[in-house]
């Protein structure tokens, strides 16, 4: 019977008979029209009544099993074209990845490429399950010198110069840095250096720090910021570390928002320190790394060989625990008149201590006081490698590496075994203990107000 037969409407399809029609010839559709509209990205809905030829027109239609191939070809594209569609979000979603693993070359404004590249990272793993922590490690390569650095701390741990040698002591896993005790390549803070009694004044209210010095606060106390691990951001040809040192961190007043920028330009190395605070605190932050220029396992024989220059006409002196008297002493006709090229290893044992700490200089240098203008205030030398150290900083911390353990400290880089004066910092900074000493340059942040450190660190090798 045609669907277009009027008979087929005058039939009563309350009738059995229909009913019964009905029910045979929509038993074979109903199952694959469910398959169908289960599997198919797109429902093809067949009519209810059976395909037919129309003999008016002489023209054949498709058959039910043609359909179905029709439906099944469909389908098969629209399953295709629905894998591609999440291989294609997939690439998306990992492309960014992908290149901020793998940086495209930077060009400077001279001209020269920097190269931005991801290491793989470290991980401290710590005692609850699924708390592994992920240290980020990046390398800078341009001007034909190799910087890299870590999120653990916003930490140098290793420089390459242009002849290839790597002048800065480090290690090879995350696990030295964790137990060495000696702030290897950190930024250290909220304030360097020492803090008599661990405990400092503001608008007469007291602040106790943690006591991690015998009696006194060094280098930011128990959980400093070389002990916190810094957010990384790549930008440019520079590396970014940024962290929140929270209101009562080693008892210090209020939030402070933090970066260190490390960035490698023409021959040189640009460390740059940022903070903001919530409330006036004392912020003071240095970068620790330890220099040999003759190459970072060399040890203090080739050390003693470095001749080295202070611009400074003064030096603050320590008492008998390395805390400043207050007074402000000039260098002319003592160990510390730096003012000339001198060769370390003609001085450095006859600087000592009171007390039992080992020979060697842990002392600030008065290298200016003008307002943050940039500056020279170090120069080193060892045969045909120089460094020169820039910075807008009053003091410079000049750190011989005494404590360095005499036995040796093991499992450095290339397994070096770094032992005392086996290398030496360089520390730019405020002078110590400038929160007790009021002749001693200020150095409270206050809302609203920006603290800016910059260190430069020139690099030349001379080729015969």
């Amino acid at each position: 019977m045609r669907d277009n037969d009027p008979a087929f409407f005058r039939q009563d399809m309350s009738s059995p008979a229909f009913l019964r029609g009905a029910e045979e010839r929509s038993v074979a559709r109903i199952d694959k029209d469910e398959v169908g509209e289960c599997v198919n990205p797109i429902f093809y809905r067949r009519n209810s009544r059976s395909l037919s030829k129309d003999n008016e027109k002489g023209k054949r239609l498709l058959n039910v099993d043609e359909c179905d191939r029709v439906v099944q070809l469909i389908s098969a594209v629209c399953s295709l074209l629905v894998l591609l569609l999440v291989l294609v979000l997939v690439l998306v979603l990992l492309l960014p990845a992908v290149n901020h693993s793998h940086q495209q070359p930077h060009q400077t404004s001279s001209g020269e490429e920097v190269r931005v590249e991801r290491l793989k990272s470290w991980w401290i793993h710590q005692k609850h399950p699924g708390k592994s922590m992920e240290v980020e490690r990046v390398r800078l390569v341009g001007w034909g010198m190799r910087l890299e650095v870590m999120s653990w701390g916003a930490s140098m741990t290793s420089l390459v110069l242009q002849d290839g040698t790597d002048i800065v002591l480090g290690f090879d896993s995350i696990q030295g840095y964790l137990g060495s005790g000696t702030y290897m390549g950190s930024t250290v803070g909220r304030v360097a250096n020492r803090i008599y009694r661990a405990t400092f004044s503001i608008k007469n209210r007291t602040y106790h720090l943690d006591k991690n010095d015998g009696r006194h606060h060094l280098h930011g106390g128990f959980k400093g910021l070389d002990k916190q691990n810094w957010k990384t951001t790549i930008q440019n040809n520079s590396v970014v570390f940024s962290t929140l040192s929270l209101d009562g961190e080693g008892g210090y007043p209020g939030d402070v928002l933090l970066t260190v920028v490390f960035s490698l330009e023409e021959g040189s190395v640009r460390v740059q320190m940022g903070g903001v605070s919530t409330a006036p605190t004392p912020l003071n932050l240095a970068n620790h790394a330890y220099f040999n220029l003759a190459g970072h396992k060399a040890g203090p024989q080739q050390l003693y060989q470095h001749r080295i220059l202070i611009d400074a006409d003064s030096y603050t002196p320590v008492s008998d625990e390395l805390i400043p008297t207050g007074s402000v002493l000039p260098v002319e006709g003592t160990v510390f008149d730096l003012r000339r090229t001198t060769r370390l290893g003609d001085i450095i044992l006859n600087v000592t201590n009171k007390n039992s700490s080992p020979a060697g200089f842990d002392h600030n240098f008065v290298v200016g006081r003008d307002n943050g203008r940039m500056r020279r205030v170090a120069l080193v030398a060892f045969k045909h490698r120089t460094m020169e150290v820039e910075s807008n900083q009053p003091g410079l911390q000049f750190y011989t590496g005494n404590m360095l353990p005499g036995a040796g400290l093991s499992g450095g880089k290339e397994g070096a075994v770094y032992v005392q004066h086996g290398g030496m910092c360089l520390e730019t900074q405020n002078f110590p203990d400038f929160v007790n000493n009021d002749n001693f340059p200020e150095g409270i942040l206050y809302p609203g107000y920006q603290y800016s450190h910059t260190l430069l660190l020139r690099f030349s090798v001379q080729y015969n």
